[in-house]
């Protein structure tokens, strides 16, 4: 089966392979001995050999009179012959003249040879002995191609250009001199020598093709001539062995992968004139420990020192405009890499994961910093961006987990996405009233940013951009942002947040996970609650009336575990499935708007609800699995005189009327208090009975009461005083005994309810009170 694979993969092979004899018109091939020739010029060519097992052959030097001067293509192809001897006659050995010759072990040459072909000795597997390359002036192409036991070879100083993979998989092949009037080797002339320790190169030297020696793992000795002109992409890639290199000042250009993989190589030298550093041209030189780069090296390409892991210093020379992206990633020992005063760009990647790289400072020069530039940079602690800088890459300082102070210039306009995600240990940031928008993720998982002091320039936040952030406490978006979009999710610490009103959409999960959020202040031009976006923020304690809402979305306060009372404005006409759901604290809720819809299962997993106090219609339409199993004395509330309460139950719980209720009830029930407690009733956490609260409109449990202030002689009290079913006094007294309204003055209450009382001072000593009565 193997062999019925393989033969139509040789066809191929041979068809490719295949040369074509010259044109000899219409000469005959004549036979001599085991020879067969043809006459050319009054010249003989060897065309072919008949074998009849004979293990070493002698080439006539004439036949018929006629010297034999050529050996022409293909002559001995796939012959068994061991060793062959040519006559001096011979100037020509044409192209895969001894091709695949397979046992051929010695050959002597001729001492008048002038042209050698390509593929002469092509995959002769025994050969090991060559002798008297007589004046030719080329090696050909794949001439010694897999020569695999072939130890030593001497090119006459005649030659000036060994061809393309002449010595390529010759891996026994150790003891090479060569001529000194060679000026080219071709591309993988001596590729995958593994043998080959040391070559010694002529000063006539100009060109070294690609992977001239690549995979020579043992070369660990080279010395590059000056005049040497270019070195091909590749040309000692994988030379494990090579030690030391020095590129001569001739060479400007290194190409791509030119010593990639040479992992022992430790002292690097490159002349003042090399102009770039190709691809990958040093990539995987893990030896190099110091490397210095001439001023007249302008370009360092992407990858070219990649995974060089013991490089520990990098002296730039003064005219490097351009570091290419990857050019030094996972220089994991890299300590110094100072950036030269003329540098304009570095590429994405360029930096990342030199762990140790702790000294970073920006020249002024610098235009462009690329996608994750220092990434997972850690030895970083502090940073100083300049202006200058006008184009950042995503994620450029990603994971630089040392990184504690960023300080950014005036005149930065831009914080780019994930610029500083993953910086665990960045305490503080000072952005300038120059930005004016911050990226996605760009600050995310800054696990220990304390605060972030936003300029009001800034009129756009990405999604995510503080994200993860857990030691934030206190949040302030710029006033001039009009979108939010998941900016805090997942700030476990974050315990208030202010919005201003330029915010019109609040994008959904955007406070999720805010564990600690307490308080926050809903802008009046955002009128949806959208999906999850206090989802787990397990530390509300209530959600009060923010007027203007029309739909609270999906989830939009799903395991809201602290949450205990909930009262919906007017606007609301939509609650979405879920929305409330596994308030495990939650008792009561009020509804004061005429609802559309009622989702499924918006109370579902909140075993403590009793009350859910509505002060409108019935909603048009209403979900299932609303609430789990009803509990005792769980109800549902209505005002006389609403529409839709026909039944006697809702979504599964009784549903009872309240009558006309008061308006002092009205306003319990819309802070979470059943309707039926006593307005002496001071309620859980507060410090004020409840009738005091409602007269002076203050939070029934985080109330204030009003401060006087004093001018002269005169003292005056400002206070909410406009409830129409509130008697308001102010009394004085000397004594604390005998109490008066005699000296008080009460102004009428203005257009926001506000009422003063004044009071002018008699003597020394005065008490104030409040009284107030409900009728």
């Amino acid at each position: 089966m193997m062999k019925q694979l393989h033969l139509p993969v040789l066809t191929v092979v041979l068809s490719v392979k295949c040369f074509c004899l010259p044109f000899l018109g219409a000469q005959e091939t004549k036979q001599f001995g085991d020879f067969e020739y043809q006459e050319s010029d009054q010249s003989i060519i060897i065309t072919g050999y008949a074998e009849n097992g004979a293990t070493s052959v002698s080439v006539p030097a004439e036949i018929d009179g006629k010297p034999v001067k050529s050996i022409g293509e293909r002559a001995f192809f796939r012959s068994n012959i061991a060793s062959v001897n040519l006559p001096d006659s011979i100037v020509e050995i044409a192209d895969g003249a001894f091709r695949e010759c397979r046992e051929l072990a010695a050959a002597s040459l001729s001492n008048n040879l002038t042209s050698l072909g390509a593929e002469a000795f092509f995959d002769c597997l025994a050969l090991s002995e060559i002798s008297k390359f007589g004046n030719i002036e080329t090696v050909d192409k794949w001439t010694f191609w897999n020569c695999q036991v072939l130890i030593g070879i001497d090119i006459p100083d005649t030659v000036v250009m060994l061809g393309e993979g002449v010595f390529d998989n010759c891996i026994n092949l150790r003891n090479v001199s060569l001529g000194t009037d060679v000026q080219s080797i071709g591309d993988r002339a001596f590729a995958e020598c593994r043998e080959l320790t040391q070559l010694s190169l002529p000063e006539s030297l100009t060109v070294l093709g690609s992977e001239a020696f690549y995979a020579c793992r043992n070369l660990s000795s080279i010395s590059l001539p000056t005049g040497l002109r270019m070195i091909g992409f590749g040309c000692f890639r994988e030379c494990e062995g090579l030690l030391s290199i020095s590129i001569p000042s001739g060479v400007t250009n290194l190409g791509s992968d030119t010593f990639r993989g040479c992992r022992n190589l430790k002292n690097l030298t490159l002349a003042e004139g090399v102009t770039s550093v190709g691809s990958s041209c040093f990539s995987g030189c893990s030896a190099l420990v110091n490397v210095e780069l001439p001023d007249s090296v302008s370009l360092i390409d992407e990858d070219a020192f990649i995974s060089c892991k013991g490089l520990e210093t990098m002296k730039f020379g003064s005219g490097l405009l351009t570091i290419g992206e990857t050019a030094f990633l996972g220089c994991e020992m890299l300590v110094m890499a100072d950036l030269p005063a003329g540098l304009v760009e570095i590429g994405d990647e360029a930096f990342q994961g030199c762990e140790r790289l702790s000294r970073l400072e920006f020249p002024r020069s610098l235009r462009i910093l690329g996608r994750e530039a220092f990434g997972n940079c850690d030895g970083i602690t502090s940073l100083e961006i300049p202006s200058n800088i006008t184009t950042f890459g995503e994620n450029v300082f990603r994971a630089c987990l040392g990184l504690k102070t960023v300080t950014l210039q005036l005149g930065i306009t831009e914080i780019s996405p994930g610029m500083f995600e993953f910086c665990e240990q960045l305490i503080q940031v000072h952005i300038p009233p120059s930005v004016i928008r911050i990226g996605d993720n760009a600050f995310a998982n800054c696990r220990n940013l304390l605060s972030a002091n936003l300029p009001n320039s800034i009129v756009e936040l990405g999604y995510g951009a503080f994200a993860g952030c857990w030691e934030l406490r206190d949040f302030s978006f710029p006033a001039g942002v009009t979108e939010i979009n998941g900016v805090l999710q997942g700030c476990k610490g974050l315990e208030t947040v202010h919005i201003p009103d330029s915010v019109t959409r609040i994008w959904g999960g955007s406070f999720e996970e805010c564990s600690s959020l307490r308080t926050l202040d809903w802008p009046i031009g955002t009128t949806i609650i959208e999906a999850n976006v206090f989802n787990g923020c397990t530390s509300l304690r209530s959600f009060g009336v923010w007027e203007g809402i029309t739909e609270i979305g999906r989830r939009a306060f799903e395991n809201c575990d602290s949450l205990e009372w909930i009262t919906l404005p007017q606007s609301v006409e939509f609650i979405g499935d879920e929305s409330f759901a596994y308030c495990d604290t939650l008792r009561t809720v009020t509804i004061q708007s005429n609802l559309q819809s009622f989702g499924y299962a918006v109370f579902s997993g909140c075993p403590l609800i009793e009350a859910v106090y509505f002060t409108g219609n019935a909603p048009l339409t209403t979900g299932t699995g609303n609430f789990d199993e009803p509990i005792e004395n769980q109800k549902a509330y209505y005002l006389e005189g609403a529409d839709g309460w026909g039944s006697n139950t809702w979504a599964g719980i009784p549903a009872e009327s309240i009558g006309q209720a008061r308006e002092i009830e009205i306003w319990q029930i819309k802070h979470g208090i059943f309707h039926t407690v006593a307005g002496d009733n001071i309620p859980s956490g507060g410090s004020l009975p409840l009738l005091v609260s409602y007269a002076l409109n203050l939070d029934p449990v985080n109330g204030v009461l009003p401060v006087a202030h004093i001018d002269g002689d005169l003292i005056q009290v400002d206070f909410f005083g406009d409830r129409s079913d509130v008697v308001y006094l102010v009394e004085i007294s000397k004594d604390l005994l005998t109490w008066t309204t005699t000296g008080v003055t009460l102004s009428e209450p203005d257009s926001d309810g506000i009422r003063t009382a004044s009071i002018n001072l008699e003597d020394d000593r005065c008490f104030v009170r409040f009284r107030f009565l409900a009728e």
